[in-house]
């Protein structure tokens, strides 16, 4: 078999309920590269442990088995060819150079220890001296076999991910809203239309059109290259991907008009036609938007943790685990149109994609789109996470 044309991959699948609603199911596959086809494993069934658990928190625990089984099978010097020949060292070895930060492969490797006695249970892999705590009166709570035994947290480049749980955004936006109020409409911009944070701070006010709709307002942006600060001397280049007109749709009730309204009172200058604008009233460049958009990001991070709400705290470990930035917002953005849409065009136009191959990382499933994206966003919008 060759090896490289293989590797564990994270799906998520939907299934609906008899009652119509969808339920959200995670899976460990094996992912044939050449193909594209994904098979679920037998370590899938580990993921039932946490099945009393939000969807969220099964992805979270999926992605670190997923990255576990990738760096047994096909990463470290001496790739293993079974699971029985899995050791204890291995997992040692996987931890000590995981780029985590903040107490995140405490975390993990609770997790890992939980795989460990999973894998000995189900007689995949003999590991001995596996044993329960003494001190706990859960049955199922196991003793964290790799406390004290692993590097420190490190500080290497993290991997990326691509969304936020839809559970979070509304927080994720009021958070903005309260932080950063100067990029809260670029926001609804990113995650309601998908524009990369270059786009968002090339639109000028002459470049939008307001919908209404019955299901509140909406708008439709014509994105263009443009040279919006001649007086940088990096020739600044407000730098969209394709020339084209996109719609950002109508999200959270009427927040959008909202966002809208209060932006244009309290932004809006004379002689200057850029929506967004820094504090010296000079069109926003597109490294001001980040650095705002990761002081958000950071104080969201910190209103997780400040939850009371275990797995609110447990996401909070998961989002400071990995490198994210503005572009989250198209990825959280082009996921939801994935999953109502019918067809990968469908999904191409959404997303403003000039090629299909672009979109094809995103089909999902057979729905229909854009009232169903709103619907999505809505049905989350219920305040305060706990």
């Amino acid at each position: 078999m060759n090896t490289d044309n293989y590797i564990f991959s994270k799906q998520i699948y939907k299934s609906i309920n008899k009652d119509g609603s969808v339920r959200q199911l995670v899976s460990i596959d094996i992912r044939i590269k050449d193909t594209g086809i994904s098979i679920p494993t037998p370590f899938t069934t580990f993921l039932l442990e946490y099945q009393s658990r939000k969807a969220s928190t099964v992805s979270i625990v999926a992605s670190l088995i997923v990255r576990f089984l990738n760096y047994l099978f096909f990463e470290m010097a001496s790739p293993i060819t079974s699971i029985a020949e899995l050791t204890f060292q291995n997992g040692i070895d996987f931890l000590s150079a995981l780029p985590c930060q903040s107490g995140g492969k405490t975390q993990y490797a609770e997790y890992l220890t939980k795989f460990y006695y999973f894998c000995k249970n189900r007689k995949m892999a003999e590991i001995e001296d596996l044993k329960k705590n003494p001190h706990s009166k859960y049955k199922t709570y196991t003793e964290n076999i790799f406390k004290g035994r692993y590097k420190a947290e490190s500080k290497q480049k993290v991997d990326a991910i691509h969304e936020i749980d839809t559970a979070y955004l509304p927080m994720f936006f009021d958070t903005a809203r309260d932080i950063a109020p100067d990029i809260y409409l670029g926001l609804f911009f990113q995650f309601a239309g998908g524009l990369r944070a270059s786009e968002v701070v090339s639109v000028e006010y002459s470049s939008i059109r307001i919908i209404r709709e019955s299901g509140g307002m909406a708008l439709s942006l014509k994105l263009e290259d443009k040279d919006l600060r001649p007086d940088l001397s990096s020739a600044f280049i407000a730098k969209v991907k394709r020339n084209r007109t996109q719609t950002v749709l109508s999200i959270f009730g009427n927040k959008l008009e909202e966002a809208y309204e209060t932006h244009m009172k309290q932004y809006r200058r004379e002689n200057v036609s850029a929506v967004f604008i820094d504090k010296n009233g000079n069109p926003m460049t597109v490294n001001t938007y980040w650095k705002r958009f990761n002081h958000v990001r950071r104080e969201f991070i910190k209103r997780l943790y400040d939850c009371p709400n275990m797995e609110t705290q447990m996401y909070a470990v998961f989002l400071e685990s990995y490198k994210w930035s503005t572009h989250i917002g198209r990825g959280t953005y082009s996921n939801i149109v994935a999953q109502n849409a019918n067809n990968i065009g469908e999904i191409a136009v959404m997303r403003g994609d000039s090629s299909l191959s672009s979109s094809l990382p995103y089909l999902n499933d057979n729905r229909s789109v854009e009232k169903k994206v709103q619907d999505t966003f809505d049905f989350f919008y219920r305040g305060e996470i706990l």
